[in-house]
């Protein structure tokens, strides 16, 4: 739920201002919009001390401290500028790195020619040159003196250097004289290798003050706010205000609290206006807590007059997850690994958000999974033909997949996972493609425009028949006149009050021509949903090749089981991190963009950030 929120000036006596503005602070309840926004910046020492910092944790937070050596002694800002000085060198050390090896590369046809045998031809007091020559006219060179430096290509061409005037064959591919040599440039190399290592090992050293450097950010930040809200503010000679958003809940709490300071204050609330842009504040019910990781990740907020669409992704992103990683044993993983990280995940995002949506999603992919009765590629079927120990696992794991999985003489039927697995992608595309115009519909009602999204409501049903028929999924495909009636329904609803307009023909003819698009894209979106039966098939298929080949690798008495092991960790490791990337782009996509963009929810929104001292975490 988006929390409703209000405009509020608050104006106190300029001589309590700092007082006034600390009391705010503590009370961290107004999201401050400046007055004079070209004034509200921290000074310059405070706003490059905290760029430092901020680069410093950025740096340090990339290097694991697992040094034996205690973190340094020093105060944060020496702990920071260290920090930054060690960056720098280490930036410029693996910039001349990288120019040296491209030295060395640019020196591949000099062979390992030391620079002191060049410069001993120098000191002859004549020009030299160099070329390189096939080795059957090495004598075809004509100089006063001549030698051959190297030669590649087992021996068949020769590099030689010509003293004095030269006449080199005509083949022969002359090169110019180099400054530096391999074995010079080699060994620059590797000092700037070690002292690299020793600058790793300092910003090691150093990663165990990182909290301290970290408290030192909050600090600055608080400061940088401070300046920030005072510079901002409205000021006359005995009037100092600012303004900002409150909670609506919470704009009474504002005076008590001024007042328990002694610190004189007057308020004035405001609603905002249309066009103005509050922040954002969504708070979730306990059960939808966990999908807060995942806004988390994104970065998105939806726009404080936008539908919250939190418990929607709450409920449909387990099941996405399933259906694209589609395997009981990998679900297994994925909810043992948000369990044990759970505490960690905590400490770092300061909520337990992003443990629980690990194992929820990991529960559900299980659960899927046994349905479909897919373990690490293997079905339970599987197990009992190969016999051994699989087979009394494969006949306790049978009954859930016989569910989806047997026709009704009980003989197995392969292709009723995948059918089923179909249905459930398009059923969840015309249930969630219809309640978010219906959603729509609800808030905008009694507008004309509700009743235009109760229209797509309509042609997202009749949509959904169509895909079903299409697909041969079922008896909806046979009522085609019923779908096609559905969808002119549907669309007629829209055409006629989506543009409301007295004249009718006005009406009506921007009604057809603004939709026609929008028509067309809701087959697409539609369509969009097989994804999840494709990717979590290709998942599967994937994992039984997998199987396969680690059966082959291993051979008929399993001499070869070691290597087998391996390569069956190692590609469904693969595996694994694919179903990941899977979640991320597929299941968020039909999330953010399909049901999003048809709820009207555009993600405009900014985060209620209020004036409160900033949490060293």
């Amino acid at each position: 739920m988006i929390v409703p929120m209000q405009k509020v000036m608050i104006a106190a006596n300029a001589a309590q201002r700092e007082e006034f503005l600390t009391a705010l602070r503590e009370l961290g309840l107004v999201h401050l919009i400046p007055v004079n926004a070209e004034a509200a910046t921290p000074d310059e020492q405070t706003r490059h001390a905290l760029e430092n910092a901020n680069r410093a944790v950025g740096v340090l937070s990339m290097v694991t401290s697992l040094c034996d050596t205690p973190a340094p002694r020093g105060s944060a800002d020496e702990l920071i500028h260290h920090t930054l000085h060690l960056h720098r060198t280490h930036a410029d050390k693996l910039n001349r790195l990288t120019t040296l090896q491209r030295l060395v590369e640019q020196l591949g046809d000099w062979g390992d020619v030391r620079l002191d045998d060049l410069e001993a031809l120098d000191a002859q007091d004549l020009p030299t040159s160099y070329a390189w020559v096939s080795a059957e006219t090495v004598a075809d060179v004509i100089a006063p003196f001549s030698a051959v430096l190297t030669t590649k290509d087992k021996g068949k061409l020769a590099l030689v250097a010509a003293v004095g005037e030269a006449t080199f064959p005509a083949l022969a591919t002359v090169l110019e004289r180099p400054n530096r040599d391999k074995t010079s440039l080699r060994a620059e190399a590797s000092e700037i290798e070690t002292e690299l290592k020793n600058i790793g090992h300092e910003l090691c050293v150093l990663a165990g003050a990182l909290a301290t450097i970290t408290d030192r950010r909050a600090e600055l930040q608080t400061t940088a706010d401070f300046q920030s809200a005072l510079g901002g503010a409205h000021t006359e000679e005995a009037l100092f205000a600012v303004q900002g958003w409150v909670p609506k809940r919470d704009v009474d709490k504002i005076l008590p609290a001024l007042e328990a300071k002694s610190i004189p204050a007057a308020t004035n609330t405001l609603e905002p206006t249309d066009d103005e842009a509050p922040p954002s504040l969504v708070e979730y019910p306990t059960w939808v807590k966990p999908i807060k990781a995942l806004f988390g990740v994104l970065g998105t907020i939806p726009g404080y007059r936008e539908f919250d669409p939190s418990m929607i992704f709450m409920l449909a992103m387990p099941i996405f997850a399933a259906m694209l990683i589609g395997d009981a044993g990998y679900g297994l993983i994925f909810a043992a690994a948000g369990f044990f990280t759970r505490k960690k995940l905590r400490a770092a995002t300061g909520d337990s958000a992003a443990g629980s949506m690990i194992i929820i999603f990991g529960l559900a992919t299980f659960a899927y999974g046994a349905l479909t009765g897919n373990y690490f590629g293997l079905s339970p079927w599987d197990m009992i033909s190969a016999g051994s120990i699989f087979e009394p696992l494969g006949n306790v794991l049978k009954p859930l997949a016989a569910l989806v999985s047997l026709n009704a003489d009980g003989t197995i039927n392969a292709d009723s996972g995948n059918t089923i697995t179909l249905k459930i992608s398009f059923g969840l595309a015309g249930g969630q493609l219809f309640l978010a115009h219906f959603i729509q519909a609800i808030r905008l009602l009694p507008s004309q425009k509700g009743i235009a999204e109760a229209g797509w409501s309509v042609f997202f049903v009749g949509m959904f028949a169509l895909v079903w028929g299409m697909f041969d999924l079922g008896s909806l495909g046979v009522i085609s006149d019923s779908v096609i009636w559905i969808l002119l329904a549907g669309f007629a609803l829209v055409a006629l009050f989506s543009h409301p307009s007295k004249n009718p023909i006005t009406r009506l003819a921007m009604g057809v021509l603004t939709n026609l698009m929008p028509t067309i894209n809701t087959f697409g979106d539609t369509l969009s949903y097989i994804r999840l039966m494709a990717v979590g098939m290709a998942s599967y298929y994937m994992a039984v090749a997998f199987n396969g080949l680690a059966m082959q690798v291993a051979g008929d008495g399993g001499v070869l089981w070691v290597p087998a092991v391996l390569i069956l960790l190692a590609a469904h490791g693969l595996n694994i991190f694919l179903c990941i990337i899977a979640v991320l782009a597929h299941g968020v996509r039909l999330n953010l963009l399909e049901f999003s963009g048809n709820a009207g929810v555009e993600w405009a929104g900014y985060a209620y950030q209020p004036f409160a001292i900033t949490n060293k975490a």
